[in-house]
């Protein structure tokens, strides 16, 4: 699956790639988006649920001329309307669809520096990681969506009215924005950091862990 990126041209994430997590996204409108790879999710809620973030309709310069092979080169894409999630799928929600019975546990319990991670309540609010692909389909379907789109992602963090590196601009980095090395040194708390926000509103979009999105990962995909 291809992997959201801080707006793909400089990623500045503190954990491991391995500790993966997502946001669940509801269609609001109109047709699917124009780039679709395979793996795309299942049905989506039309109407957006509490903490969801209205994204509407837009076209955006998608990729970077600048970062990694597979982000070249930069190209059109135009996306229906859909609602994201605000923060990162926390801990607590996602006990509550294990306590339903309806996702699997994370595949450890712990964090980057935490032997009690997932198990710990003082952790609630934090994102839930060490859960693959499949983990996270079975929670969005639970909360009434499915996986962004690479494209919806990008979108999202991004905006249309710039092709901007970061989700708040062009500002260099720093503790204040985004959870990344030499900050806490693990994960944080969602949505903490209002200074990194994206054109929407959008939180931790860049920084704290990576983040699923529904596409399968072609390294050649934007050659198409």
């Amino acid at each position: 699956m291809r992997r959201s990126q801080a707006l793909l041209s400089l990623v500045v994430l503190t954990i491991a790639a391995m500790l993966m997590l997502w946001r669940t996204t509801g269609a609001a409108s109109g047709a699917p988006p124009e780039e679709l790879a395979a793996g795309f999710g299942g049905t989506v809620d039309a109407v957006p649920a509490s903490g969801r973030v209205h994204v509407p309709a837009g076209r955006f310069a998608m990729g970077s001329e600048t970062g990694a092979a597979d982000e070249k080169p930069v190209h059109a894409v135009a996306v229906a309307a859909f609602d994201l999630d605000r923060t990162e799928v926390t801990n607590a929600r996602y006990a509550a669809c294990v306590a339903a019975g309806a996702c699997r546990a994370p595949q450890l319990s712990s964090s980057n520096k935490r032997a009690h991670y997932f198990d710990d309540p003082a952790f609630a609010d934090y994102p839930v990681v060490f859960v693959d692909h499949e983990r996270a389909s079975a929670f969005c379907a639970f909360a009434g969506g499915r996986l962004p789109t690479e494209a919806e992602w990008e979108l999202a963090a991004r905006g249309t009215k710039d092709s901007r590196t970061y989700p708040w601009g062009e500002a260099k980095p720093d503790c204040a924005r985004a959870n990344m090395l030499g900050c806490v040194g693990d994960t944080d708390r969602v949505g903490i950091r209002p200074a990194g926000a994206s054109p929407y509103g959008l939180l931790d979009m860049a920084g704290n862990v990576w983040e699923w999105t529904a596409d399968w990962y072609d390294a050649r995909f934007y050659d198409m």
